[in-house]
């Protein structure tokens, strides 16, 4: 069987100040009037109904995450003792997995992306399921680039291809950090470069094949968890594994070196919502090129990204500027510096001012 599993542990600061510590990126409304955690869920249902799909998120937002979900069974939603980053997360939604069916197949996804053309995506995914199935191989999405975006990182394929439901795989030669704009343009005119989405596809118990291969400290905390299950102390033995793993990301610390890796071009409009102006890549704008939200008044503004939570925003003559409104705070930038407003949190953590955070 399959199983759907959903990172859902960020906090996306950089999405301040609608994204607070008490209100994650995956709670919030960015393209609609569902939380992205909702539309995460609704999106994987059609090929995976929600008895068979776990979500892993962090102690502080396990109940806002119920909440949002009263449908979801509670029991399928993970609470970390504490964050790990990603490797942590997927290896015990292994664990839980295998619990579960001995063979089942993961498709792990994340809560805070948006996607714009589901079914096109559930057809890629199911390609990728078909493929993860049929042998021990790790199966990612890569989405085909349309610009030379410094902001994500790149998966290299050759030219070697498998055909799944449809779909062409290729060999994926090397996983690729962040570039910078050069290097990026290079990537883009390569050919052979996709975005990495984040997204795997496995079975649960390779996925543990690897844990030991390559991250054997990761799998001996994950083993005291999985021998627990059941037992009285499994929290008690969850929170002491975790304790004792080191964070680091599934990307680093198990894809990029296993020994079979697939890449599946995907060209369903995606976006991590990293950053205020990513919103205006899958979103519709305005003639002039504005993607407003809420009640606005805009004379000779061009190109701005503007949210209003509750006040009117007026604009007048400006161009290029990301103007989010809530009802305590105010986030005035440029778009070339949405990216630093991490930086803005920090400082106001530093400050002591949590009332904002």
């Amino acid at each position: 069987m399959v199983y759907g599993v959903i990172m859902a542990g960020g906090k996306g600061t950089r999405l301040w100040p609608e994204g607070r510590n008490g209100l994650p990126k995956q709670l919030l409304k960015i393209t609609g009037n569902r939380t992205l955690i909702e539309v995460a869920v609704s999106r994987l249902t059609p090929l995976i109904p929600v008895e068979r799909q776990i979500i892993v998120t962090t102690t502080d937002y396990v109940d806002m995450i119920a909440a949002a979900l009263p449908e979801f069974p509670r029991a399928n939603i993970l609470a970390e003792p504490v964050g790990k980053n990603t490797a942590p997360c997927v290896g015990w939604a292994a664990v839980k997995t295998l619990e579960k069916d001995p063979h089942g197949v993961m498709a792990v996804v994340t809560a805070d992306h948006v996607i714009v053309d589901e079914e096109t995506f559930r057809a890629d995914l199911a390609a990728a399921i078909a493929l993860a199935t049929d042998e021990n191989a790790v199966v990612t999405i890569g989405l085909v680039p349309t610009r030379p975006e410094t902001g994500f990182g790149y998966i290299r394929h050759d030219s070697r291809t498998r055909v799944a439901d449809g779909r062409t795989a290729y060999v994926v030669e090397e996983f690729k950090e962040k570039p910078d704009e050069e290097t990026a343009r290079r990537y883009i005119e390569a050919g052979n470069f996709l975005w990495n989405s984040g997204m795997f596809i496995l079975r649960a118990q390779y996925a543990m094949d690897l844990f030991e291969r390559h991250l054997p400290d990761h799998f001996e905390q994950l083993s005291r968890i999985r021998d627990a299950i059941g037992d009285p102390k499994e929290r008690e033995v969850t929170v002491s594994a975790y304790n004792r793993m080191k964070p680091i990301s599934i990307d680093y610390g198990i894809m990029e070196k296993a020994e079979s890796v697939y890449v599946i071009p995907g060209t369903f409009g995606w976006s991590d919502v990293g950053t205020w102006p990513s919103l205006a890549q899958i979103s519709e704008v305005d003639s002039d090129g504005n993607l407003i939200t809420g009640e606005h008044v805009g004379i000779d503004t061009k190109d701005c990204i503007i949210r209003s939570n509750g006040r009117l925003i007026a604009t007048l003559g400006v161009e290029n500027l990301v103007i989010i409104e809530t009802p305590d705070a105010v986030l005035v930038c440029t778009k070339d510096q949405a990216q630093r407003v991490r930086e803005v949190v920090q400082f106001l953590e530093a400050n002591g001012r949590s009332d904002v955070l």
